[in-house]
């Protein structure tokens, strides 16, 4: 079966649109979150609809001792509040020839594709939920962290002492658990020069087991971070990211056409049909939300 007919027959009408195989859609959605610095860090939502209401523990029960042996027990309610989830749509469009569909190798074009598509919604995401991206979504992590939170490099002696002071703004508010950095991997450069006072290296490189690591911390990389401020220099991030929720609505979809007409990014425009090819859509819809932002602090100017 060559690729044109494997589409055409693997791909089946829903609304308009087509699903993508269930076993091609879970490995492009894996492949998006494992290829990601940023991602994988974030608390997932599995979402049912466009809009979701999540309730939180704004304050929980307390227990107390009690007097006496039968005394009265305390009595306290929890406190619930909400946040609120609104899934957008992303989409991506590759473009290939119908004479490549047919002659090329399956598993070597749907790569190629997989590929393509894998790297920009990772962009898309990553640009977005960081705070470089179209303000989709109502926060993001660079213009939500508080001021008290935010240290520009230099404030301190040394990279060292305003990493602990990024580090130490979010452990006053008692967050010390699910913490990482992510950063932009030029500034990896930096941290591999770190010593403490004893000469020892701070950034521990990553093991078969174990990740990267700073003051202890997991640090992750993202290569769609943009240089911010004036002068221009990298964010890092470090936060508590179960209180840095995405929300997730459905599966990946996929559509193709060959009789549209495409606008590519130097908007220009092909007829698909009079060039022989093929337009290959893939979309979803997720949501971005920051259930704490005191779980948050970055280092600036980097």
């Amino acid at each position: 079966m060559t690729d044109y007919d494997f589409l055409n027959a693997s791909l089946n009408n829903d609304e308009g649109g087509y699903l993508v195989p269930e076993p091609l859609a879970k490995q492009l959605l894996s492949n998006i979150n494992e290829q990601s610095g940023l991602l994988p860090l974030l608390r997932k939502w599995p979402m049912t609809s466009l809009t979701e209401d999540i309730p939180l523990l704004a304050s929980g029960s307390t227990a107390s001792y009690t007097s006496a042996e039968g005394g009265a027990k305390a009595n306290t309610q929890p406190v619930f509040s909400q946040i609120t989830l609104t899934a957008k749509e992303l989409a991506a469009i590759v473009v290939v020839t119908e004479r490549l569909l047919m002659v090329s190798n399956i598993d070597n074009l749907m790569g190629v594709i997989q590929e393509d598509l894998v790297n920009a919604f990772i962009s898309a995401k990553e640009k977005e939920y960081a705070g470089y991206g179209g303000s989709v979504y109502t926060h993001n992590l660079s213009d939500d962290v508080p001021n008290d939170h935010i240290i520009a490099a230099g404030t301190g002696d040394d990279y060292l002492v305003d990493i602990s002071n990024a580090l130490g703004c979010i452990e006053e508010h008692g967050y010390v658990n699910n913490i990482a950095f992510v950063t932009h991997p030029a500034v990896r450069a930096k941290f591999r020069n770190l010593r403490t006072d004893d000469g020892v290296p701070l950034l521990q490189p990553a093991t078969a087991n174990a990740p990267e690591t700073l003051y202890g911390y997991p640090i992750k990389y993202s290569t769609y971070f943009e240089k911010v401020g004036s002068p221009a220099g990298y964010e890092m991030f470090v936060a508590d990211w179960s209180k840095v929720i995405e929300g997730n609505l459905q599966n990946l979809m996929i559509a193709k056409s060959n009789e549209a007409t495409i606008t590519l990014a130097d908007n220009s425009t092909v007829n698909l049909f009079q060039k022989n090819m093929v337009a290959i859509k893939a979309w979803l819809y997720s949501a971005f939300e920051i259930v704490d932002v005191n779980a948050i602090a970055k280092v600036t100017g980097l």
